[in-house]
């Protein structure tokens, strides 16, 4: 397997130490190896080769190796920082631009950046209410169309249920729960249309994350956070289009039944078409150990048993001519 290198460039210590720790953590590997191992690990002439060669190949300088490599490209508040930047870059760059990124590849760079900064302890919670506004206004004008169209706070299908705009313009509902002491999202979800290519993408990434459960667990789940209008059927068109759960929801291969053979149906005296076996072993009172010889009529499924002592060839033979006496 080849090292994942680094080159000191910060985006890049999150998937080399999430390798290179395996390393770091065995025991049974000398510090001065593991130096070595570091200077493989990283690129010829980079920032990361310099400050790995700056210490002398000894193993007391391993743990302060490390420590500098952590202090300079795997700090936190650094690696947070980075990923920040990366993703108001990418949204800022997207709606400034003339040509718009398609929604697909848009959710799936933002997918990145949202994984690596919940590795690093920040969830989407915490920066929902920056994201959405801008999320919201790289994309196309169609999108934003079709979007508006498709969630009104006035919509027949909710006003019921006593839809209201949020602070930051989502569309809410007040449900029965409004009282409880729990998330806002819970307490009031958010309403999203179900025929939209980003709420088919949210229902799949909840699907997953939950291990393919069902088309009733995966609703219920939704409904902690969203109301999706026609949401059932909606749930169910995601997963019918899961690979997995088709591939485990597939009836087995069936083989048609063939009919019995001619020696098993015809008319025949008892025993005239015969298959033996052996089974055991048995314990007599004498403590002797025997096993019992097992024919049995192909026809009328008749049982004869024979006991033999021994399981060779010639006790068989015994135990065939008593048998056929």
């Amino acid at each position: 397997m080849e090292f994942k290198k680094i080159d000191g460039n910060i985006r890049d210590w999150l998937s080399f130490w999430a390798q290179f720790s395996k390393i770091h953590e065995d025991p049974d590997i000398d510090e001065a190896d593991k130096i070595e191992y570091l200077i493989q690990a990283t690129v010829s002439n980079s920032r990361a080769r310099q400050l790995v060669e700056s210490y002398p190949v000894v193993k007391e300088n391993y743990n302060k190796i490390v420590e500098a490599l952590k202090s300079r490209f795997g700090r936190d508040d650094i690696q947070i920082e980075v990923y920040v930047r990366e993703l108001l870059k990418l949204i800022i760059g997207n709606a400034t631009s003339q040509s718009k990124m398609a929604i697909s590849s848009l959710y799936d760079k933002l997918e990145t950046h949202m994984r690596a900064l919940e590795t690093l302890g920040v969830t989407s919670d915490k920066c929902s209410a920056m994201l959405f506004p801008l999320i919201e206004s790289c994309l196309p004008e169609d999108s934003l169309r079709m979007w508006q169209r498709l969630c009104d706070a006035n919509d027949k299908r909710i006003s019921f249920l006593h839809p209201f705009r949020d602070k930051d313009g989502i569309i809410r509902l007040k449900s029965s729960v409004s009282n409880r002491q729990d998330e806002e999202s819970f307490r009031f979800p958010v309403v999203l249309p179900a025929k939209h290519p980003m709420v088919s993408r949210l229902i799949f990434e909840v699907h997953e994350k939950s291990c393919h459960v069902g088309i009733q667990g995966l609703f219920s789940l939704l409904r902690d956070k969203y109301w999706i209008l026609g949401g059932r059927r909606a749930v169910k068109d995601v997963i019918s289009k899961c690979v997995i759960c088709n591939r485990h929801n597939t009836a087995p291969f069936s083989v048609e039944t063939p009919p019995l053979p001619l020696d098993r149906v015809k008319d025949a005296v008892p025993f005239e078409v015969t298959g033996v076996d052996y089974t055991g072993p048995l314990y007599l009172r004498s403590g002797e150990k025997v096993c019992v010889g097992l024919f049995t009529c192909a026809i009328y499924r008749a049982v004869h048993l024979e006991l033999t002592t021994s399981l060779s060839t010639q006790s068989f033979m015994q135990v065939l001519r008593r048998f056929v006496a």
